[in-house]
């Protein structure tokens, strides 16, 4: 047990290093989807781990933006990692105080160090189109642009 303690933390060591390229990726992803409209950070902007993105998507289900990112390749979550096999919002975000609307359509996304620029570039230019896709078939996001004219529409 204590040589692979010693072999974990000498791992962990070594992937100290990488967090700063994990969290600037992170942030930049971050940025990114929350130019959605009507999107928003789900939790605090820095104070959480390095690799972790978790926003809501108003006027959309989770579960339509799983099967349309995975259907392009990426692969995400719409709940925490230990239930990501329920249909229920995240337990945790209606504990931080997310509403259940949003919560339920919200996506989490984890970043490593072995997530490329590349990745990052790919999740920016695809999850647009596929928040606007499901919108568009959305009668609530209907109202509101008949409402708030079309300047609300993903581009």
């Amino acid at each position: 047990y204590i040589v692979g303690l010693a072999k974990a933390l000498e791992i962990a060591q070594a992937r100290v290093c990488e967090l700063d390229s994990v969290r600037e990726k992170r942030d930049r992803l971050i940025d990114a989807l929350t130019k959605i409209p009507y999107s928003k950070l789900n939790g605090h902007r820095t104070n959480r781990l390095a690799g972790n993105v978790n926003i809501g998507f108003e006027f959309i289900e989770g579960e339509g933006m799983l099967l349309l990112l995975d259907a392009a390749g990426i692969c995400a979550s719409t709940g925490s990692a230990c239930s990501s096999a329920a249909l229920e919002a995240s337990h945790v975000l209606i504990a931080m105080g997310v509403p259940h609307e949003r919560a339920h359509g919200s996506l989490r996304l984890s970043i490593s160090h072995e997530t490329t620029d590349e990745d990052i570039d790919y999740i920016i230019e695809t999850l647009p189109g596929i928040v606007k896709r499901l919108r568009e078939m959305s009668p609530l996001w209907e109202d509101v642009v008949k409402e708030k004219g079309d300047c609300y529409a993903v581009q």
